[in-house]
């Protein structure tokens, strides 16, 4: 009688593990595939587009030779909500790479930039990075042999990224519901202190891309169209000072 009691104990055990550790997966499975997806209009918006398909990134070529910029997508974003970077930084004859990671989270390859960056460096004289939210973040990690990287509603993981001397451009909304007033504070302090920093008046968060509405995010003042408008002339004046030192 003891040993079967014993023997259902640990059967019991047995299935309620398994149960737990199927609760977990389907859950992190779950939320993996919770993704910002654009709109029909978007997509057909960035289909419309020229580029080249990589297994590890797109590829939007421009008239320009010398200079390009590897962007990392916000996390779980589906990076055609941001069309409207490629586009633009093209005609002022920048190519651009858009990154590639598994389930859109560039976190979970977080050095594949600095490996892109190893690839391309014989081709071009200017190389910048930059990111979108946890894209930037990640980009931050990867900062050898770059000319520059850009924030863009977002920040580094730490205060040491301040003394690795890159120039660095900033940019963020004051309507941003994900990065609060008292956190800005406290991660622009590991911005190097000649960082170039740009505030949108009525811009949140979501509107760097096109994929809806952002969760916890505060709503705009601004439309979406002027915000990124605002967002690429930061950029290609970053870009082109500095290409000019």
């Amino acid at each position: 009688m003891k040993r079967i009691k014993k023997h259902r104990f640990y059967k019991t055990i047995l299935v309620t593990s398994i149960a737990l550790f199927l609760i977990i997966v389907g859950v992190f499975v779950y939320l993996l595939m919770d993704q910002a997806v654009p709109s029909a209009m978007e997509l057909k918006k960035y289909e419309m587009i020229e580029k080249q398909e990589y297994s590890n990134y797109t590829f939007f070529d421009s008239p320009g030779k010398d200079t390009t910029f590897i962007f990392l997508n916000g996390g779980k974003v589906d990076p055609r909500a941001y069309a409207y970077l490629a586009k633009t930084l093209n005609k002022s004859n920048i190519d651009v790479f858009y990154l590639k990671a598994p389930f859109n989270l560039h976190i979970l390859t977080p050095f594949k930039t600095s490996k892109l960056v190893d690839e391309i460096k014989g081709e071009y004289k200017n190389i910048y990075i930059g990111g979108h939210s946890l894209g930037g973040t990640v980009a931050g990690l990867n900062t050898k042999d770059v000319d520059g990287i850009v924030f863009m509603a977002s920040y580094p993981f730490s205060e040491k990224f301040k003394h690795l001397g890159v120039p660095t451009l900033n940019i963020y909304g004051t309507n941003d519901g994900l990065i609060s007033p008292e956190k800005r504070e406290k991660v622009d302090k590991y911005m190097p202190f000649n960082s170039s920093n740009k505030v949108i008046e009525g811009a949140n968060h979501g509107q760097f891309g096109n994929y809806g509405k952002q969760k916890k995010d505060l709503e705009a003042t601004i439309d979406a169209s002027v915000q990124q408008k605002l967002i690429t002339k930061y950029i290609i004046e970053f870009i082109e000072l500095n290409n000019s030192k």
